[in-house]
């Protein structure tokens, strides 16, 4: 991890998860999936996921981000968007 960035705190109520920046997409996957249940995705799906067996569809990341609270850009990049994203 680069020492000039301090890691993200994600809140799930009252457990707080330390995900650095500098990790990829399956790790930040594996910190909330840990952190939450993930429902809408078959549990042999998601286990291939975290296996690396698999490699997560959009829809895959959208309903881990919706379950978990975290945003697709925070699982993908590792940022918090920097303005409210919303579909039109």
């Amino acid at each position: 991890m680069d020492p000039t960035q301090e890691p993200m705190t994600i809140s799930f109520g009252a457990n707080l998860v330390q995900a650095p920046y500098r990790v990829t997409v399956l790790e930040r996957i594996r910190v909330v999936v840990d952190a939450l249940p993930v429902e809408g995705i078959a549990p042999d799906r998601l286990d291939a996921i975290l296996a690396g067996e698999r490699r997560p569809t959009s829809l895959d990341l959208a309903l881990i981000a919706e379950a978990t609270g975290v945003t697709t850009m925070w699982l993908l990049h590792g940022r918090r968007c920097s303005r409210p994203v919303s579909a039109v």
